[in-house]
């Protein structure tokens, strides 16, 4: 049997330069193949040391595989699972869903603690795994070998049925000839000859690493290149992909892809091409990017990193929620080495904010206010066996419920979700508020199959009685397996930033928790796990020390609390920071105006403006209510990063006061800190008053004019007590103002005056206002006309500017200098947005199952920094039975579209709304390819030159056959005139053989051959004509034929008479032997049919005359004629013999014209007194007979020709 899997793995060798095509590549030097081989627990490679010089070799224990969260995809050429057990058995469990297994039950502390060394235990697949290795390796012909003792690993039936052996039934499922890229080897040595067919490529360069970073930083704007060399793969249709990881999950879903060019159209010089992208705005700390290269055929390669990003400072609020009102365990107490003050930790990129409260203070009052905006972090710890107390207030779990679904971060920590046996109740049934409410969003529910209604029991059920339905062991209870250290797993932004922490940390004693964590769950990111030199480090299922799921941070730390070390304190800080920015974050309010510091007079209004802003791109639109003395006063929804302005009247005529609070949320319910204004208002006992109003509150466009119309108004004065001769006035009125330098100002008034500060990029506006003078009215009151004026300001760049420089100086009536200040104003203005850019087409594969986003270009390039996108739609317009896109521009194939049809066509369209009621859009056609499943054509094909030939190519789908590959050996013999359907066009004679190459989804490459042979056929055929034969005369039409061309594969010919009745004169045989037996009658000719025998239907005809031979003419001796006569000589002309059939005098000749003249039609003309000779010459063989014409006058008086001759016919 060794012999042969060896014989069939040698074969499997040899095939897979054939397996593995080598296309044609733009190659800068051929990379090593990457093979990741995988261990039933050793780090030790199996692989020989050749082996492992031959390839770059990374060898992973199968535990630590499961838990890896780095993108399978596109990372390695190969897998291999290399010899060993696979053991499924489970860690024992505590308690026993069943009572009937005691192999399972822990027993005692001794059972607990020997528990811990998990090593030989769940050392199988997940089907997480398995499926990724299904679709990015087995079905993209990537080799995936396995040891052949897999199959030998043992289902462990306490497991759900697709639980049991994955490993096992992922080997015997795929090694069929399906799939040959699938193999079993007894021995590793025999791994050889591999070939990559993934596009590789090389960085030449890239963002500096976050690591070594040194301020400046990269900012909002900043633009960050990624220069790279193709080292393999086909550069048609080969795409460069940008991703910015913006959850901070360590992980590049769809939703992340920020920068997509074909590699053919990027920037190119000297082999290098070149990525650029524009960073948006974001929060300061690092961003993890991920470029990767991919082929059509969906293989890709990919290179990691991070860069350093100062923008947005991080502003965190933390609750923590300790076991006691001693808050042991407390940050505040504890977090001595990362600059924790009070209780605020603040740096140039981040301020963290602590506040603890105990348990009872949670459940009674402090949960109220978790969800208004005072918190956007809550941890519940740090202490040990903190799952003692609980949440007891159902409003306050619901409270807690609605922070998490939100968004919003969670941080549970040690001995949380631990369950405790209550009084009375089997242990199995016992359950506690943290579980019932918080187990499913903790990811630690690994479920088995040992009771027969798990399939039944809804998830409220389950966590009812948890240990019958999840993996359960309590290994943490008694703490009777302690460590001090932990292992890394994964990195993301929590094992970075702000603190770059090693792979191996230091903690304070710590144990191991309660139930199994759920590696199937592809949120769930192990990144430490216990270690000690003896359990499993690679062991995430039991062994977690600190994991992420989604929102929700769960950590062991807290069994001893009184310190932690400094790689804890260090963690604790980096887990606050990657919590809150990976989470969902609530909206922030930025105040403009009022200066709560600052008095505003009766007559004014309250000029509010302010800001809603929301880190989080997702979040377009944002909600905010605004409240004047508790009382709604305004509320609506704001796109993300906009600026509201408004007048709001305080109805106060005396002084007092006016609180006016400012809420927002985001559309999951995140709420920001609400902002609460208390602004004074003071009655002015002044000569003048002042006020301005615009006329245009809402944002701008940079260019827009906004009028501002300002009012000075003089208060009338009480006359009673002054005499009637006062001359009241207010004297030296000047107003004057300070805009930015990019604000165009223009007035109503003619004296104004503008003067630049380019340093200071400011503007000062001065206008002289002359003086008021004041009359006396029939009131007894002084009084006066107020002074009205305007001014016109026009940005010209994008921002917010609150006009607070505004003044107006005077001398009052006593004579005293006076200053007022006009109330606030706000002129915000933006870009509008001038147009968007989508890709002109993208191209899907029918059956894929992964969306493809398409990306927006703004113009300008910040629109979303901005804020000025209202909204924006994405609709499908053509193709509505494949494709849908979601609003977030990610398209995806219809369910049920796959087809054998051909590739079709769909349309997604964009329309882009600015604030301004702009609207742009863009179309993107998709393609929907349809992959190769199948293709045939015949082996053979003969044709002629000039010809067209089909091969009878039928493909499956028609439009994969628009991607088949043709070569031909003999291109001058053959031309392809149609490839997709085989029309084949013969150039000259031979034969030239055909190869088809195609490539299916799954990469195998289907070929298919043809020889065609290409003959020169008749072009014409000519015959020596007309042909005259003889009675009795024998004739090869051969020797008359010329056929051409002259290397024509078949030259025969055949014969053949036109007119049956022909055989009266003439025998002919088919190869044209022609027999002359009887002559023609006159005016008759024989036609005869000569065609070539190639099957060109080349034909001819010509024609025959059989004739009786000519032996002579004859005629009479003289001829006696009256002058002035004429006589028909043919009538007296004898052919011999009689009967022949060359009949025909070509030529009579009259010696003297002085007597006798003859026609060619052989009648003489009597001229004249005297002799002529006549000759006739016939035409055929040129016979000569010859008569003298005796002419004679009868008015002669001799009466005769000097006697010479008779009147009569002589012979």
């Amino acid at each position: 049997m060794k012999k042969k899997i060896n014989s069939l793995l040698l074969l499997f060798c040899l095939l897979c330069p054939i397996l593995f095509p080598i296309h044609t590549h733009v190659q800068a030097a051929t990379p090593k193949i990457q093979l990741l081989e995988i261990t039933d627990g050793s780090e030790t490679s199996t692989l020989t040391q050749a082996q492992q010089s031959t390839y770059v070799v990374t060898t992973m224990p199968i535990k630590r595989f499961v838990s890896d969260r780095s993108d399978l995809d596109g990372k390695y050429d190969a897998i291999y699972f290399a010899k060993g057990t696979y053991s499924t058995d489970l860690v024992r469990l505590d308690p026993d869903p069943t009572s009937a297994n005691p192999d399972l039950l822990v027993k005692n502390d001794t059972d607990r603690k020997d528990s811990n060394k998990t090593s030989t235990k769940m050392n199988d697949l997940t089907l997480l795994k398995a499926n990724e290795i299904i679709n990015y390796y087995i079905k993209r012909n990537l080799p995936v070998i396995f040891h052949s003792s897999v199959k030998n690993q043992t289902c462990n039936v306490n497991l759900k049925p697709t639980y049991q052996c994955v490993l096992k039934d992922l080997a015997t499922t795929y090694k069929t000839t399906q799939y040959p890229n699938v193999s079993l080897v007894d021995d590793p040595n025999n791994i050889t000859n591999m070939i990559s067919s993934r596009p590789r490529f090389t960085l030449t360069s890239k963002p500096t690493e976050s690591s070594i970073a040194q301020p400046p930083y990269y900012t909002t704007g900043n633009t960050v290149s990624f220069s790279f060399s193709i080292d393999s793969g086909n550069l048609d249709g080969l795409m460069a992909n940008l991703y910015i990881d913006s959850n901070f999950n360590g992980k590049y879903e769809p939703s992340e892809l920020v920068k997509q060019n074909y590699v053919s159209e990027l920037g190119k010089q000297q082999n290098v091409y070149t990525l650029n992208y524009t960073l948006p705005k974001g929060y300061s700390g690092i961003r993890m990017w991920k470029l990767e290269i991919v082929g059509e055929n969906g293989l890709k390669d990919y290179k990691t990193g991070t860069f350093r990003f100062r923008d947005a400072k991080v502003n965190i609020r933390v609750l923590q929620v300790t076991k006691t009102t001693a808050q042991n365990g407390s940050l505040k107490k504890v977090l001595t080495s990362v600059g924790l003050k009070n209780n605020v930790i603040d740096t140039d990129d981040y301020n963290i904010t602590i506040d603890v409260v105990s348990m009872d203070d949670f459940n009674n009052t402090t949960y109220k206010n978790i969800n208004s905006g005072q918190y956007n972090m809550i941890i519940f710890g740090f202490e040990d066996s903190y799952g003692n107390v609980r949440i007891t207030n159902t409003n306050a779990q619901k409270a807690v419920k609605d922070f998490i679904a939100s968004g919003q971060s969670v941080f549970f920590t040690h001995d949380t979700i631990q369950r405790i046996s209550a009084s009375g109740n089997n242990n199995y049934e016992s359950t506690n508020s943290w579980i019932t409410n918080f187990l499913p969003d903790t990811g630690q529910t690994y479920e088995l199959g040992v009771t027969k209604d798990w399939q039944q029991k809804i998830v409220a059920d389950k966590l009812a009685t948890p240990g019958k339905y999840y993996m359960e062991t309590n290994i943490g209870y008694h703490a009777t397996y302690t460590v001090t250290k932990a292992k890394k797993v994964n990195d993301n932004l929590l094992t970075s930033f702000p603190y770059s922490l090693g792979n191996t940390i230091s903690l304070a004693t710590t144990h191991s928790q309660y139930f199994a964590l759920n590696l199937e769950d592809p949120e769930v990111v192990p990144l430490y796990n216990l270690y000690d030199g003896t359990i499993d480090l690679n062991d995430s299922y039991n062994m977690y020390y600190i994991y992420k799921r989604k929102n929700i941070t769960y950590s062991g730390a807290g069994h001893t609390n009184s310190t932690f070390s400094v790689d804890e304190q260090q963690l604790f800080v980096n887990t606050m920071l990657s919590s809150f920015i990976g989470a969902n974050q609530a909206p922030v309010i930025t105040v403009y105006s009022p200066d709560t510091t600052k008095e505003i007079p009766t007559t004014q209004s309250i000029p509010l403006s302010f800001k809603v802003d929301d880190i989080d791109v997702n979040d377009k639109n944002l909600n905010y209510s605004i409240l004047v003395n508790d009382v709604p006063y305004n509320s609506g929804s704001v796109i993300n990063g906009q600026t509201i302005s408004m007048d709001i009247p305080h109805g106060l005529v005396n002084d007092g006061s006016v609180k006016i609070s400012i809420k927002a949320w985001d559309l999951s319910g995140a709420q920001a800190q609400q902002k609460d204004l208390v602004i004074k208002v003071k009655k002015l006992n002044e000569n003048l008053s002042v006020s301005r109003t615009i006329n245009k509150t809402g944002m701008l466009k940079v260019g827009e004019t906004a009028r501002v119309n300002y009012t000075i108004t003089p208060n009338p004065i009480d006359g009673s007590n002054l005499g009637t001769s006062q001359n009241l006035k207010v004297q030296q009125i000047k107003f004057n103002e300070t805009v930015p330098s990019s604000f165009g100002v223009s007035s109503s008034q003619s004296n104004v005056v503008v003067d630049t500060d380019s340093a200071k990029k400011l503007k000062t506006i001065s206008i002289d206002l002359g003086r008021i003078n004041y009359t006396k009215n029939s009131n007894n009151q002084y009084v006066a006309d107020p002074i009205n004026f305007s001014i016109d300001f026009t940005p010209t760049v994008s921002g917010d500017n609150t006009l607070s420089n505004s003044t107006l100086s005077f001398i009052a009536v006593d004579n005293t200098q006076k200053s007022m200040a006009f109330n606030n104003i706000n002129i915000n203005a933006r870009d509008e947005l001038r147009g968007i850019k989508t890709p002109d087409s993208i191209t899907m594969n029918i059956n894929s199952v992964t969306p493809q986003k398409i990306l927006v270009e703004y113009n300008p390039i910040d629109a979303l920094n901005q804020g000025i996108i209202k909204q924006t739609n994405w609709q499908v317009t053509a193709g509505t039975d494949l494709i849908e896109v979601n609003q977030n521009g990610e398209v995806r194939i219809k369910p049920g579209a796959a087809t054998n049809e051909e590739a079709k066509t769909a349309a997604v369209k964009v329309t882009v709304t600015d604030i301004f009621g702009n609207s742009k859009e863009s179309t993107t056609i998709v393609n929907i390819a349809n992959p190769l499943q199948a293709f045939s054509m015949d082996d053979k094909l003969t044709l002629n030159v000039g010809d067209t030939g089909t091969l009878n190519l039928k493909v499956t789908p028609i439009s994969a056959a628009s991607k088949l590959i043709w070569t031909v050996d003999q291109p001058g013999i053959i031309d392809i005139n149609d490839k997709l359907t085989g029309e084949i066009v013969g150039l000259k004679k031979g034969v030239a053989n055909i190869t088809v190459k195609g490539t299916d989804a799954q990469n195998n490459e289907i070929v298919r051959t043809a020889t065609v042979t290409v003959n020169q056929p008749v072009k014409s055929i000519t015959v020596e004509s007309p042909i005259t034969m003889t009675v009795g005369q024998n004739l090869n039409l051969l020797g008359k034929t010329t056929v051409l061309p002259s290397d024509a594969n078949n030259k025969e010919v055949s014969y053949s008479l036109i007119n049956n009745s022909d055989t009266n004169y003439v025998d002919l045989t088919n190869s044209g032997m022609l027999t002359a037996n009887a002559p023609t009658p006159d005016g008759h000719m024989i036609k005869i049919l000569v065609g070539a025998l190639d099957g060109s239907k080349i034909t001819n005809q010509f024609e025959v005359q059989i004739v009786n031979p000519i032996t002579g003419i004859k005629l009479p001796a003289s001829l006696d004629i009256k002058a002035g006569e004429k006589y028909d000589l043919n009538q007296k002309l004898e052919y011999q013999p009689i009967n022949t059939t060359q009949k025909g005098i070509s030529k009579w000749i009259s010696n003297d014209k002085r007597f006798v003249t003859v026609d060619q039609n052989g009648t003489i003309h009597a001229i004249s007194k005297g002799y002529a000779t006549v000759t006739a010459i016939s035409e055929y063989g040129k016979y000569q007979a010859s008569i003298i014409i005796n002419v004679y006058d009868p008015s002669d008086p001799n009466g005769s020709n000097n006697g010479s001759a008779s009147s009569n016919l002589k012979w």
